[in-house]
């Protein structure tokens, strides 16, 4: 499965935790990944971040509710998760035969500081997945890759 993101084509796509829960719930639809089996219990049990805000109890673990979860996400909740996530998805890509290859355009537009976040947690270095990041202003005006 192919995920693009093409970062400036809406005010939301310039910060860079869009850009993971954006991938996470990609993923977890290709997948079938329930985010639940993910986020760890402290997260879900004691809403540290704003994870839960309106109650405790852990929802069930449809792909609706998984994908609700996910977009209510806030940054350090997503940035906690991302890596045994992105092992899960690596693991079922390869059980599925599926390959995970992510796209991500225009990175140097992130908002400050983000852009790092991103570019750590993209640069997670497992053989199933392959990151492809564009950044303008290479040489001559043209992107580089």
């Amino acid at each position: 499965g192919i995920f693009t993101h093409f970062v400036g084509c809406t005010p939301e796509s310039l910060r860079g935790h869009n850009i993971l829960q954006r991938i996470i719930a990609h993923y977890s639809k290709v997948l079938g990944i329930s985010i639940f089996d993910i986020i760890p219990d402290y997260l879900q049990d004691d809403g540290i971040f704003g994870y839960w805000t309106h109650n405790r109890i852990r929802p069930g673990s449809s792909p609706v509710e998984s994908r609700d979860a996910i977009s209510r996400l806030e940054t350090e909740a997503v940035l906690s998760c991302w890596n045994d996530f992105m092992l899960v998805a690596a693991r079922k890509a390869k059980e599925k035969g599926i390959k995970i290859i992510i796209v991500v355009d225009g990175i140097e537009n992130l908002e400050t500081d983000l852009e790092t976040y991103v570019l750590r947690h993209l640069g997670l270095l497992i053989p199933e997945i392959r990151v492809i990041l564009s950044f303008g202003g290479g040489v001559n005006g043209q992107d580089s890759y």
